[in-house]
């Protein structure tokens, strides 16, 4: 009974989300991603050694900062791409 709430509010949900393009779902599940890893690195850190942000990132050379950035954003956007693949595929699946 839940699994088929679910699966409507899928529909539901993936049928207004898909109007407003690719571009906007990719861009919206890649910062969701982004997001989810940056709480949990700086989370783990500040809770286990107690190290905030700003610290870890005062500590790390420029070079290596920047290389993570653009390693994060990265698999954000394959993270964006592979969501839109897939919610495309399971929607497409049942209609």
């Amino acid at each position: 009974m839940k699994n088929d709430y679910f699966e409507k509010k899928f529909y539901y949900n993936w049928e207004k989300r898909r109007k407003k393009g690719c571009l906007v779902n990719i861009l919206r599940e890649g910062l969701r991603t982004i997001s989810i890893i940056l709480v949990i690195v700086f989370g783990s850190q500040f809770i286990v050694n107690g190290r905030t942000p700003s610290l870890i990132l005062s500590k790390l050379h420029i070079n290596v900062v920047i290389g993570l950035m653009i390693f994060v954003l990265i698999l954000g956007a394959v993270s964006g791409v592979v969501a839109w693949n897939e919610n495309e595929k399971r929607y497409k699946k049942n209609n």
